[in-house]
Parts: structure tokens; C-alpha cells; sequence
């Protein structure tokens, strides 16, 4: 028999007392608690192991391996065997009470003597006894000084005997196992099994890719893959590994790495799998979103600054798909002036920049600046206004050849003669920007603008009044006074109606307007008005010609075949007017006109025309940078006419260009010899020995004749290029092989001959720049005046005899203009396919493939 705990000495305070009750509550709460727990465990104990069967389940991935329909029946069964156990083990449940709770704490604590029961009893009898109430309220306040000593112990669910087999312990080993082996997965494996019909049914993880690089790189799409038709792939999938897989092309393909370019869109789409896919690429990352049952997709930009050295997709624990990536920065562009801005034969402003840049540069402006002026007004209205506009930096967009040239060398003219600051000091300054909008500065050039010279006198008369009415505004009534007095005497302008109206009408306007409104329009009137005093309709001709060829570069970048055929007629009609004008000025004013060198002959109109011709052929046939090329050449042409020619080129560069046109001929000769040889060798006809021995011949007239160049380009050069005496040495095989009656074995060195030939024209034209220079045309008596008709040129040479590599007025040097003969065969195959697209009997597939080739046309 246990024995009590000793009591107290003496009785407990009231303070003590009412902490005693409190704590007893406490404790009471606790037991009721712990029975609770005691009651509930083994009635959820079953629903708890069915739940925790199928998390196992779920975890180790075994659900989605069932057929649908099983995986279903499957769900229902744990979901029914969950509720029900659920409720047969609640259904009996009642939340414990206070005796009970008072029971537990005495049994737990050892009072053999239910102290407790005892404190909640009351006085049965003696309540009229003082010594009876006296007792009892000694014997409570003893039992609650014990309180502190009560303790409620753990809950004792009692599961041993109700699972004998350990069962728990085991499903707690497999929830631990499954855990490791979901890890990072967990939860998704738990919504596939949750969900019949989605999991390996899908199948092993398919990924393309598709990276598309920034328009401005004019780079194709890279297309990559992975997962397809790869059995090594699908064996690692269904075991649950990661694979990493080959870019399309195989394993060669996918070692080297794929160059991506910054600022490229990466668009990712995975198709089967588990878990979901997550898109890596250096220490940037994509969430995967679904946008169909088993298939993901993701979007990401290349941001500058990326450092990415694989592609990678990752899915669950693995990375199902990897290719090694090689990111390109955008380079920062290059540019600069080839030279100093100079003044063409016309007056404009001529600038050649040079630059170069990854991807091609996308635009061009030259900033011409100079320090402030202050101009002479005391109009507080408009002042500022003047001042503003007039000390405004100037802006102008440069041509360039198009956006997908990475080396430009280009020249472009200016007029702005018409500009308040002709005539003094400015700084040019060009900015280029490439597709990603990055700056490339030349270098500052201080050059002053070229300012026009009026032989008229009532024309210089209205250009320096401008010019007082520009630096001093308020000097408009002195103006207006000069306007008066010019008008008066119309015989000093042959008495002009247009030139009187304008005249009256400046005058009006400054008259009647206070301010300085009128000070701007009446600028352009004046300078208009001297204009046509000076050369009538030339210089509005000459206006709208350099406004064409600008829109006509411009529409040679944009590939818009219409308005460049439209623009080409304009171009036409407009030149025609400006040469009429030309020559018109000449037969009004002969004393302008250079004195006539019998060595040097002038442009006929015919030869612009010839060009412009030449130019359309270009374009309708597709080769638009050899037309761009072309109508560059034509408006240096045009940009350096003075009085209706060109000056003399000096004798030595005109007897090179006789030799290159003689070297020309023979080309053209040969070419024609190898044809015939080469003929006679298929037929095996001979005739005789008469075609052989006059296939001899011609051979050997060649060969003396190159020998005859040879020796006089020798004699004015000093050195002659190799690869004429190699022409000579294969000219000579031939004649040998054509007197033994071979004409056969006469083909090869034939060939060799016109490929050296060619060759050698190249480098002749080379020395000749050397010696000479290029001509290209800076000013007066710089261009070159010897007139050539443009279908008997060298293919290389422009219709001044010009060569046409680093002519330097073109985006690329190297752009070679094609001949007649490969122009008309263009041509040719161009109405052949337009006449073959119009046939409606032929099979779809190449109905689209013969519009795809008209395209571009």
C-alpha cells in the first residue's frame, strides 16, 4: 500500500489558495487533453495508415505507371477506405470529462486516497456545527496544498496492441525512403498520382527550342532538340535520371556551342516528362507554364551582360536537355571620316565616312555646330525664337547602304549654300548607331561651308541684303528701301515677271509686318529669286535631282521594287531637265565655259542615261547593291559637272586606260577562241586541218598582242604584273596544242590564259591608282573627262574609265557590277520564271517555290 505524500504544517494563505485553484484548472484541461489523444489515436490509426499507403505510393512515382482506368478505381478505393475508417473510428468519440480528467491526475500522481474527488465533495452533515465546518475546512485546504505536486503524464495511445505487427514502424521507413527518392519532386508525384492518365503515359520529355537573335542581326532562327528518337535518352527518363540532350545535327552538333547573339528571344517548349520544367541559362532562370495537358512553355531574353555557358532545361531532379552556348555581346560600332569634309565642282559639301560593325549600322547623322551668335534685335517677342533657330545645331541624316552591311564606306553631298552659316568656320561631327542603338562618334572637324558665288548682279545684290537681314533684323526698313529701289529698274533682269512679283512681294511683307515673322519667309524668297537670276531653272532642277537620288537610296534599302522603278523614271525626267539647264547656262553665258582641249572630249547626256539604264537593269533584276554602286557613281558624276564637262585626265592615266580597254578586248576575244575550241572538241568534227590552223592562228595574234601590252605597260610602268606573263605562257600552250590538231587538250590553258588575264586587269588597275590616285572628283580639274561609251567599257571600269573597286563612294568596295552579257542573262531567267509562275498546271509545291523566287523581285 502506497503511502501519502507528507502534508503541509500549516494551512495555505488565501492568496495560495486561489493559485492552487487556478493550477488545478490548468491541469485538469491537460488530463481531459491527454485522454482526448489516448481516445482519438486508435480510431484514426487506420484512416491514418491507408493515407499514409498512398503518400508511399504517390511518392515512389508507382500510380501514374497503372493504365488510367485502374489508376482511377485505385483512387477511389483509398479514398473510400479513408472515409470509412474515418468513420467508424469517430463515430463513438466523446470528448472526455472532469472525472475522468481528476481520475487520470490521481492515478498518475499516486493518491491511493482520490484526494481530489474528495476536495470537489461538500459537507454531508454537521453544517450547524462550528467544530464540524472547522475540520472540513482544515482537511480541503490540505488537499489543495498538494496541487503543486500533481502531475498529468504523457498520453498512452496504446497502439502496441492494437498493431501487433509493427505495421507503423514500417510505413514511417517507407515515407522516409520515399521522401529521399521524391526529393525536390514531392509534391508533383503526389498530384500525378492524384490525377489519372497524366504521368509516364506522356512519355520521355521532348524539348525544342527555338532562339530567335534581334532582326537587326539578320541572323536565321537557331532551331535545337532534344529527346526525339533518342533510346538512350528514354531509358534514362523512365529510370528517373536527368540526360542531357543532343542539339539537332547529333553529337557533333551539339559539342560546338550554338552562338547566341545578346538580346535574342529563347521560346522553350517541353512536351511528357514529370515535374515542372524550369529553363537555365548561366545564373538566369524561367518557370515552365503549362499551356496544354503535358506541355510547357517558356519565354526568356538574352539580356546584355549574360555569361551563359550552357542552355539548359531542367525537370524534376535532372536536366533532361543542355547545349553549350556561346553568347555574343553587341559589339560597340566603329566610324569615322575617310577624309575631310570637302566641296564638290556643285558646291555641296561632300562627306566620306568609314565604318565598320557586327551586325550593320542602322542610321547616320552629321552635326554641324558652331558658337553662339547674337544677333542684332531688340524684338523681345521674337527674339529669342531667332536666336534658337538660328544658332540650332544642325542635323542631317547620312544614306547609308542598308542595315545589313557591316563595313560601310560611303559618300554623300550636301547643299548648304542656302544655310546662314555658309561661308563660316563650323564643327562637323558624325554619329552612327547600330541595331541595339549604341553611338559611334567621329571626330570632331572644324571645315568652313562652302558659300555660292553670284555673278548676276541683281542676284548678289538679293544675297547680301539676305544676309543683312539675317545678322541685323531690325535693319528691315533699309531693306525693304534696297527691294524697292531693285524692282524698279526690271531691265537689270531682263525684266522677269516672276523676279518682279517676288521682288514686290518681299517688299510687302517687310513693310507691313512689325515683327520678325516675316524675316524668315522672306529669307527663302530672296534666296529662291537669286537662284533663278543666276541660272534660271538649274538650281531647282539640281534641288529636286539630289532630293531623287536620296529617296532612290532609300528605297534601295527598303527593297521596294515599285517605288524604285518609280523614283528611276522621276530620276530620269529630272536629270534630262538639269543637263538641258546646264547646257542652256553655257550657250547664255560662253564666257564661263573653259577653253576646249582637243585631248579632252565631254559627257554627252547619252552616257548619264547609259548609267541610269544600267541602274534600273540592276534593280529589276534583283542586284540591288551593284544598282546602289552604280547610282553612286552617277551622282559623283553629277556632283562634279562643271559647265557641262569634266576636266582632262592626265595623258599617262588616259594611255593606261587605253591598255586596260585593249586588255579588255582580248579577254573578250579569248573568251570567244575557248568557246569555238571547246565546241570542236565535243562535235569531233575537224574539217580538215582549215579550223584547226585558223583556231592557230587567231591564238597566236592574241598571244603577240598581249605581248605588244606587256611590253608597253612595261615601258610607262616599269613593272609589269605576273599574272599577264602567266596568261602569255598558257597562250602559248594553247597555240602548241592547236597546231598538233588537240583542240581538246587546247580547252584547259585557254581557260587559264582568260582567268589570268582577268586577274592581271585587276592589278593593273591597282598600279595605276597608285601612280595616278583615284580621281575621285574633290573639285574642279580632279575628275576625269575623256568620254567612253558605257557598253564597250571593261566591266570593271565606270563610264569615265574609271575602275570601279575602292571608288570609294559605295557601302563595300568589292561590289562588282556585272556586265551586259550577265545582266541580260538575269534578265532572261527572270521572265522564265515569271512565265513559268503564270502557268496554273503546275503542281502546287512548285507554284510556292517559284513565288518565293519572285519575291525579292
Amino acid at each position: 500500500m502506497s503511502q501519502e505524500p507528507e502534508s503541509p504544517l500549516s494551512a495555505p494563505s488565501s492568496g495560495e489558495k486561489d493559485l492552487a485553484q487556478l493550477h488545478l484548472g490548468r491541469k485538469l484541461w491537460l488530463a481531459r487533453l491527454a485522454l482526448a489523444w489516448e481516445r482519438a489515436w486508435p480510431a484514426l490509426w487506420p484512416a491514418l495508415g491507408i493515407g499514409g499507403t498512398f503518400v508511399a505510393l504517390g511518392l515512389f512515382d508507382v500510380l501514374p505507371v497503372l493504365p488510367a482506368w485502374l489508376h482511377a478505381i485505385v483512387l477511389v478505393a483509398f479514398a473510400a477506405g479513408v472515409l470509412y475508417a474515418l468513420w467508424r473510428g469517430l463515430r463513438a468519440f466523446r470528448f472526455p470529462g472532469v472525472p475522468p480528467a481528476r481520475r487520470r491526475i490521481e492515478t498518475v500522481s499516486g493518491y491511493t486516497h482520490r484526494p481530489l474527488t474528495l476536495a470537489a465533495d461538500d459537507l454531508a452533515g454537521g453544517r450547524d456545527d462550528p467544530k464540524a465546518r472547522a475540520l472540513w475546512q482544515i482537511h480541503r485546504e490540505r488537499v489543495l496544498a498538494r496541487i503543486r505536486a500533481l502531475r498529468v503524464g504523457l498520453p498512452a495511445p496504446g497502439l502496441a496492441r492494437l498493431d501487433p505487427l509493427a505495421l507503423r514502424g514500417a510505413l514511417i521507413v517507407v515515407l522516409a525512403i520515399g521522401t529521399v527518392v521524391a526529393w525536390g519532386d514531392g509534391l508533383n508525384r503526389i498530384a500525378r498520382a492524384l490525377s489519372p492518365g497524366v504521368g509516364f503515359t506522356k512519355g520521355p520529355a521532348v524539348v525544342d527550342v527555338w532562339i530567335t537573335p534581334p532582326a537587326y542581326t539578320g541572323m536565321a532562327p537557331i532551331f535545337l532538340s532534344a529527346g526525339k528518337d533518342d533510346p538512350a535518352r528514354k531509358n534514362l527518363v523512365l529510370a528517373g535520371a536527368g540526360a542531357t540532350g543532343p542539339a539537332i545535327g547529333g553529337p557533333a552538333a551539339a559539342a560546338a556551342p550554338v552562338v547566341v547573339p545578346e538580346g535574342s528571344t529563347v521560346l522553350a517548349q517541353l512536351s511528357g516528362g514529370w515535374g515542372t520544367p524550369k529553363f537555365v541559362a548561366g545564373g538566369f532562370e524561367a518557370e515552365f507554364k503549362p499551356v496544354a495537358d503535358g506541355t510547357w512553355k517558356a519565354t526568356a531574353v538574352v539580356a546584355p551582360g549574360t555569361s551563359a555557358r550552357n542552355l539548359v532545361v531542367r525537370q524534376g531532379t535532372g536536366d533532361v536537355a543542355s547545349w553549350p552556348v556561346a553568347i555574343r555581346p553587341d559589339a560597340v560600332p566603329s566610324i569615322r571620316l575617310a577624309d575631310e569634309p570637302g566641296t564638290s565642282s556643285r558646291g555641296a559639301v561632300r562627306v566620306d565616312i568609314e565604318g565598320e560593325d557586327d551586325y550593320g549600322f542602322h542610321g547616320a547623322k552629321m552635326y554641324i555646330s558652331r558658337p553662339r551668335i547674337e544677333l542684332d534685335t531688340d524684338d523681345d517677342e521674337g527674339e529669342e525664337a531667332a536666336l534658337k533657330k538660328f544658332n540650332a545645331s544642325r542635323v542631317i541624316d547620312l544614306p547609308l547602304p542598308g542595315s545589313s552591311v557591316k563595313a560601310i564606306k560611303e559618300t554623300s553631298y550636301h547643299d548648304l549654300t542656302a544655310d546662314p552659316w555658309a561661308g563660316m568656320e563650323v564643327t562637323v561631327q558624325v554619329v552612327a548607331r547600330d541595331g541595339a542603338d549604341q553611338p559611334a562618334v567621329t571626330d570632331p572637324v572644324v571645315i568652313t561651308l562652302p558659300e555660292r558665288y553670284f555673278r548676276h548682279p541683281v542676284a548678289r545684290a538679293l544675297v547680301l541684303l539676305r544676309k543683312r537681314l539675317i545678322f541685323d533684323p531690325e535693319s528691315r526698313e533699309d531693306v525693304w528701301n534696297d527691294l524697292v529701289n531693285l524692282g524698279s529698274i526690271p531691265g537689270s533682269f531682263n525684266n522677269d515677271s516672276v523676279v518682279i512679283l517676288a521682288l514686290q512681294t518681299m517688299a510687302r511683307r517687310l513693310g507691313s509686318d512689325e515683327g520678325l515673322a516675316a524675316v524668315d519667309e522672306v529669307q527663302k524668297v530672296m534666296w529662291e529669286t537669286a537662284l533663278r537670276l543666276e541660272d534660271g531653272q538649274l538650281s531647282l532642277a539640281e534641288k529636286r535631282m539630289r532630293e531623287l537620288q536620296k529617296k532612290l537610296m532609300e528605297a534601295l534599302n527598303r527593297k521596294d521594287n515599285a517605288e524604285i522603278q518609280k523614283l528611276m523614271q522621276e530620276l530620269e525626267k529630272v536629270m534630262s531637265e538639269f543637263l538641258k539647264e546646264m547646257m542652256k547656262g553655257m550657250k547664255d553665258m560662253p564666257q564661263m565655259a573653259q577653253p576646249f582641249d582637243p585631248n579632252s572630249t565631254t559627257m554627252s547626256p547619252q552616257d548619264l542615261q547609259r548609267m541610269l539604264d544600267r541602274a534600273r537593269e540592276l534593280a529589276m533584276t534583283g542586284n540591288l547593291d551593284a544598282a546602289r554602286q552604280m547610282l553612286s557613281m552617277l551622282r559623283e558624276l553629277l556632283e562634279n559637272l562643271k559647265n557641262g564637262r569634266f576636266a582632262q585626265r592626265p595623258q599617262g592615266d588616259q594611255q593606261s586606260m587605253q591598255m586596260l580597254r585593249d586588255l579588255q578586248d582580248m579577254m573578250k576575244r579569248q573568251q570567244e577562241l575557248m568557246d569555238e575550241t571547246h565546241r570542236r572538241s565535243q562535235d569531233g568534227s575537224r574539217n580538215g586541218q582549215q579550223q584547226d590552223q585558223q583556231g592557230a592562228q587567231r591564238q597566236e595574234d592574241l598571244q603577240k598582242q598581249l605581248q605588244d601590252l606587256l611590253r608597253r605597260f612595261g615601258e610607262m610602268q616599269g613593272k609589269v604584273p605576273k599574272s599577264l606573263g602567266d596568261a602569255e605562257l598558257a597562250m602559248r600552250e594553247a597555240l602548241k596544242e592547236l597546231e598538233q590538231g588537240k583542240p581538246g587538250q587546247a580547252v584547259p590553258p585557254q581557260g587559264r590564259a582568260l582567268e589570268e588575264m582577268q586577274r592581271g586587269a585587276g592589278e593593273l588597275m591597282q598600279q595605276m591608282m597608285r601612280q595616278y590616285g583615284q580621281g575621285r572628283g574633290r573639285g574642279p580639274g580632279r575628275g576625269f573627262g575623256r568620254r567612253q561609251q558605257f557598253g564597250a567599257l571593261p566591266r570593271l571600269l565606270d563610264p569615265l574609265g574609271r575602275p570601279l573597286p575602292n571608288a570609294g563612294n559605295s557601302a563595300s568596295d568589292d561590289v562588282e557590277i556585272p556586265d551586259e552579257s550577265d545582266t541580260q542573262r538575269a534578265r532572261e531567267i527572270l521572265e522564265e520564271l515569271r512565265r513559268r509562275a503564270g502557268e496554273l498546271g503546275r503542281p502546287l509545291v512548285e507554284m510556292e517555290y517559284l513565288e518565293r523566287l519572285l519575291r525579292r523581285f
